[in-house]
């Protein structure tokens, strides 16, 4: 479903003028963009295997040198500032 069709369907259902869907479905995207600026990003980040057990016979096994990745998220400046100004609560969109 592409914009235009998206600006039928809100008109429809809503009982609006598609000039007047447009505009509101121009106005929510532009309010959540604003808001998911400068949120923060994802990465991976490298830690050290555990050590486990082997299934039958539960002897341990160690991790042989290699690392797991781990998702991580880091907020940005622009989300750390926003959230002590106005609190936290509103920018938990995402």
């Amino acid at each position: 479903m592409n914009k235009t069709e998206l600006t039928a369907a809100v008109a429809q259902k809503a009982g609006l003028s598609k000039s007047d869907a447009a505009k509101v479905l121009g106005a929510f995207f532009e309010t959540v963009s604003r808001t998911q600026q400068g949120a923060g990003c994802s990465d991976h980040r490298l830690r050290q295997l555990r050590s486990g057990r082997l299934q039958g016979s539960y002897r341990p096994q160690s991790p042989d040198g290699r690392s797991a990745r781990n998702p991580g998220w880091q907020a940005s400046e622009v989300h750390r500032r926003l959230c002590a100004e106005e609190g936290c609560r509103r920018l938990i969109i995402a």
